[in-house]
């Protein structure tokens, strides 16, 4: 691997980091875990041609690897997507909002209904 005189950019939430290319996949996964501080990596990914290409064992990291190769390249992006941003937009969307319309309580209103009422509404 001496001979391989290109970088991969790893980016992960538009946070970039380089490094030579290592000698398998499962390498290259442990040193995104490391940099990037991440328990799940989910998902790999380069651009080829407009076109993602996922990088999910040994044989897609060696076919990264020739792509480079056959292209001449000096520099790779490959894209990093892991379950951690995914929950982040979760808890965001959950969020009430603060604009919204709150009821006003008026309490002397609420004093005058009895036990026999149910949301303002009288039965008898």
């Amino acid at each position: 691997m001496d001979s391989i005189n290109f970088e991969i950019i790893l980016n992960y939430t538009m946070k970039t980091f380089s490094i030579k290319p290592p000698s398998s996949y499962m390498s290259l996964i442990e040193i995104i875990r490391e940099k990037f501080d991440l328990t799940i990596v989910n998902r790999l990914v380069y651009i080829d041609d407009d076109e993602e290409i996922e990088i999910k064992q040994d044989s897609d990291y060696l076919q990264l690897l020739d792509y480079v190769d056959a292209n001449e390249l000096k520099e790779i992006d490959v894209i990093i997507k892991s379950q951690e941003t995914k929950k982040s937009k979760a808890k965001k969307s959950l969020r009430k909002r603060s604009s919204i319309h709150k009821p006003n309580s008026n309490t002397q209103a609420a004093a005058s209904y009895g036990d026999d009422c149910l949301n303002g509404k009288s039965f008898v």
